[in-house]
C-alpha cells in the first residue's frame, strides 16, 4: 500500500530566467500556491422537468501562481519583484552640479561617504554672494545629499558643485525587464513528515510586478502573482507540460 501523507510546507523558492540555469533564492516567503483554473462545459437534461446534468467536461484554462509574504530582499529578488535589473556600482569620486533651495534637500546621484572630504562651491553662473558653502553654516548632511539651511545670503535656484566620494552600492533599475519568462524550483520540506523533501519544478512562468512597503509599522512584505504557462517542448505520455512534484518514498 502506498504511503499516505499529510503536508505542512516549509522551504525555499528559487527563480531563474528561463534557460539560464541561474536559480536565485527568493529567501523568506509565507505562501506559495499553484492553482489550476478550469472551464466547465455542461450538457443539461432538457427532457424532464427535473433538470440536472447529463454530462460535464472540465478543461484546464490556465494555472495561477501566487507568491506571498516575501520578507527578505537581495539585489536579485528585488530586481525580480520590480521587473528590473540589478547592478553593482563601485565607490568613487564625483563632482555634481545641483540646484539649492533654502530648507530643501539637494540630492546627488549616489550616497555620500561622509568619512571622506565633501566640498560645496557655488557654480560659475551662480548669482549669490556665497562662493564656498560650509557645513553647519549653509548646509547639513542628509542621506541622499545635502539639506540647505535657511540662510538669507543663499539664492533659491542657484547651482552649486558638490565634490564628494560615493559609497559602493547595488542599484536596481525598476521596470526595465517587463516580459521575462522564468523557471521556478521549490526546495520544499514537509514538516508533517519529519522534514522529508518535496521538490517542485515549474517550467515556464510569467510573473507580474510586485510592490514595496517603504514605510509601515511592521516588516515589509511583498507579493507576486502570475501565470504558469504550458511548455510545448515537454512531450510524451504522462509528461507534464506545466510542473512536477517529487516526494521521497
Amino acid at each position: 500500500m502506498a504511503k499516505l501523507y499529510t503536508y505542512k510546507g516549509k522551504g525555499q523558492l528559487h527563480a531563474a530566467v528561463r534557460g539560464s540555469g541561474r536559480f536565485v533564492p527568493l529567501c523568506n516567503i509565507e505562501k506559495l500556491q499553484f492553482t489550476p483554473q478550469t472551464k466547465d462545459s455542461e450538457l443539461l437534461n432538457t427532457q424532464t422537468v427535473g433538470g440536472g446534468q447529463l454530462d460535464v467536461l472540465s478543461e484546464v484554462t490556465g494555472v495561477d501562481v501566487s507568491i506571498g509574504g516575501i520578507s527578505q530582499y537581495s539585489p536579485d529578488n528585488l530586481a525580480l519583484l520590480l521587473k528590473g535589473t540589478a547592478s553593482i556600482i563601485a565607490a568613487g569620486t564625483a563632482t555634481e552640479t545641483v540646484r539649492i533651495n533654502r530648507n530643501c534637500l539637494s540630492p546627488v546621484s549616489k550616497p555620500i561617504d561622509w568619512t571622506k572630504p565633501v566640498t560645496v562651491k557655488a557654480s560659475a553662473n551662480a548669482k549669490g554672494t556665497v562662493k564656498e558653502l560650509t557645513e553647519a553654516t549653509h548646509w547639513m548632511r542628509s542621506g541622499a545629499g545635502i539639506r540647505v539651511l535657511d540662510v538669507a545670503a543663499l539664492i533659491d535656484g542657484d547651482p552649486v558643485d558638490i565634490n564628494y566620494t560615493s559609497l559602493a552600492i547595488t542599484q536596481v533599475d525598476a521596470l526595465t525587464a517587463p516580459n521575462v519568462e522564468l523557471e521556478l524550483q521549490f526546495e520544499g520540506l514537509n514538516a508533517a513528515d519529519g522534514g522529508s523533501p518535496v521538490i517542485v519544478r515549474a517550467f515556464r512562468v510569467r510573473l507580474g510586478a510586485g510592490g514595496l512597503d517603504l514605510i509601515g509599522d511592521d516588516f515589509s512584505k511583498s507579493e507576486l502573482s502570475g501565470k504558469l504557462l504550458m511548455d510545448p517542448s515537454r512531450v510524451g505520455v504522462g509528461v507534464s507540460q506545466f510542473f512536477t512534484v517529487q516526494q521521497v518514498q
